[in-house]
């Protein structure tokens, strides 16, 4: 395979292109010519031109061109000019298919290129171009996803640099404004291995998507219109320039690990924004922004992948946001490309298969990377430096960027600090009453739905405040401490121990029947007993009144049945007791004791007759 790429200004340009082409093709073996244009809308009527051109001079080869806001060529961006490179395959082969919205729906388009896959043998790759963004393609990424796993996809979503219009591409005599161009490669001996940077980071505090209108338009974020995101955290108001302000601010989720950015294509009079990938409702999203030095330091990963395949072609297609954020220090990253012949261009969504599924992604730089044949024997690369030098400009960001990492650390470092504080108990650390009354909601709805039941425990230190009065506020509260570690001990990780308010805890037992609560209570009862703190030598004793739930109850009547078990288990000799009580709210006896009582009463009833 070679890969020949040529910027085209004039016609002698054009001419010695077409001669040292002819030259190349005529000392290969070629099985294949596929001729890649990307032009700007500056050189619009130019580039069909070129492309008429080449469909005449190059009658055999698959051709596709696409408008492009900029151009990558051999690891620069270039703003002027025609870019072609010709991708010259020697044993595999290539097919374009230019589908358009008029005549098709994007589903149709997906069920299309299945068909396809089907019929080619040893499909390896597809490319896939969208001219229109405002061309919801759901149904094509679905039916996308069903083709075999091993079949890589990459793309992006052309535009000429007129945001909110539509792109335009040309497929040998056929132009489409509202469409798909699809590039499948295929080959029994066909290499290809796809590689991506990021290199955003995520900003502020986790909110959540809590209304959408479709996939591609959140309503509201935390019920509140999303713009006021933009408008409260980055000063980024609604107006022409809302885009390109926003732009290198996406907001992210995070799905199977990976961080996936999407940007606002625009704002609507209520606030709704409108993204050009998808989103899910109940989404934990955040800001995001790019971090240059992040991002520069990960061309040399980059580049250590790359280098590791050792391709004969790279096509590259990366975000536009990424250009507009390191501006002339775009250089940085496409280093990772030097001495392999690269091409492509910056695109305003990339496309990217993750598992099964075909999406589209944002903010990311993709490195396409094509080899026929295996490789070489790899040599080990001397260590790769850039010779380039940073602008001032980046460095002023690094310092920010640092300084941002530094106070978003520390805020979330305090909201998590915030949140436990808001839900434990400070002195015993297990739930307070406001986390406990939210558990037994839950663990109602939960039991409800399945069929089982919950019980709950509710524990009081017997003559708490003798303790106090007697031997201090330390010996109290140590007491309270200890009572706590023992709850934490006797149940399992999904139960839920809290201290309900003074010397009273509560234990609520999650898919639990009485027996087996009454169970643990009692070994909560004996645990305690063995605490060594009170002077003297005292025993130290609970009280403990446990029930379950029935399937009418609401979390007020369960708590009050628990409360009155304890009311019970307290007036019984003086505490150290458990009593409990049924779903009805009858006193409730554990089988063993109930035969306990009535050999007793034989035995007794024995004894009497004796004696008579």
């Amino acid at each position: 395979m070679r890969q020949m790429s040529y910027l085209i200004h004039e016609e002698a340009d054009y001419l010695a292109m077409q001669w040292e082409v002819r030259v190349a093709l005529g000392e290969m073996e070629v099985s294949q010519l596929h001729i890649s244009v990307f032009g700007t809308e500056r050189d619009e009527e130019s580039t069909e031109a070129v492309m008429r051109r080449l469909h005449r001079d190059f009658p055999q080869a698959a051709l596709l061109a696409c408008m492009a806001a900029e151009a990558v060529v051999d690891g620069t961006v270039t703003c002027d000019g025609i870019l072609i490179s010709f991708s010259i395959f020697e044993s595999s082969k290539v097919e374009v298919m230019g589908l358009s919205s008029e005549e098709m729906t994007p589903r149709e388009m997906g069920q299309k290129l299945l068909a396809r896959l089907e019929e080619i043998e040893h499909p390896k790759l597809v490319g896939i171009l969208l001219s229109d963004v405002t061309l919801d393609i759901t149904g094509f990424l679905e039916e996308a996803s069903k083709c075999d796993p091993e079949i890589k996809f990459f793309g992006g979503i052309s535009d000429e640099g007129r945001m909110g219009a539509k792109g335009k591409f040309f497929v040998e005599d056929m132009q489409v404004t509202s469409g798909l161009a699809l590039v499948i490669y295929y080959g029994a001996e066909l290499q290809v291995d796809i590689f991506t940077s990021f290199g955003w980071r995520p900003l502020g505090r986790t909110m959540t998507i809590t209304k959408m209108e479709t996939p591609y338009i959140i309503k509201e974020i935390d019920r509140r219109p999303p713009l006021e995101v933009y408008e409260k955290y980055l000063d980024i108001h609604e107006g022409e320039s809302f885009f390109w302000d926003a732009l290198t601010f996406p907001i992210c989720a995070q799905r199977d690990g990976e961080l996936m950015a999407r940007h606002p294509r625009s704002v609507r009079s209520d606030g709704a924004l409108v993204f050009g990938a998808d989103f899910r409702q109940g989404e934990q999203v955040r800001l995001t922004y790019g971090d240059p030095v992040s991002i520069i330091k990960h061309a040399r990963v980059l580049r250590k992948e790359i280098y590791d395949f050792q391709p004969q072609s790279i096509f590259v297609i990366s975000c536009v946001a990424r250009w507009l954020l390191l501006q002339h220090d775009v250089a940085f990253e496409l280093d990772a490309c030097q001495g392999f012949a690269s091409f492509g261009y910056y695109a305003y969504g990339e496309f990217l298969r993750r598992g099964r599924e075909v999406m589209l992604f944002n903010m990311t730089l993709t490195a396409v990377c094509f080899r026929e044949g295996k490789a070489g024997e790899v040599q080990e690369e001397a260590d790769w430096k850039s010779d380039r030098q940073a602008t001032s400009q980046t460095s002023i960001m690094r310092h920010l960027v640092y300084f941002i990492n530094a106070m978003s650390y520390e805020v979330e470092e305090t909201n998590v600090r915030l949140k436990r504080i808001a839900r434990t108990d400070w002195l015993t650390d297990l739930l307070n009453r406001g986390e406990l009354e939210k558990a037994i909601k839950k663990g109602l709805d939960y039991v409800h739905s399945s069929g089982q039941q919950l019980a709950v425990i509710m524990v009081d230190i017997d003559d708490f405040k003798g303790i106090y009065d007697k031997y201090g506020h330390d010996i109290g509260d140590q007491a309270l401490q200890q009572v706590a570690d023992v709850l934490r001990s006797q149940v399992r990780k999904v139960d839920r121990p809290g201290r309900w308010g003074g010397d009273v805890f509560s234990v609520i037992l999650i898919g639990m029947g009485l027996e087996k609560a009454c169970a643990i209570a009692e070994r909560i009862r004996e645990k305690v007993r063995q605490i060594e703190i009170i002077p003297g030598g005292d025993t130290l004793t609970v009280s403990l009144g446990v029930t379950v739930s029935a399937p009418e109850d609401d979390e007020v009547a369960l708590c009050k049945r628990a409360d009155h078990a304890l009311y019970l288990a307290n007036r019984s000799k003086g505490g150290d007791h458990v009593t409990a009580l049924d779903e009805n709210g009858s006193k409730w006896t554990p089988p063993k004791k109930q035969a306990a009582k009535k050999e007793t009463k034989k035995t007794v009833k024995k004894t009497k007759t004796k004696k008579e």
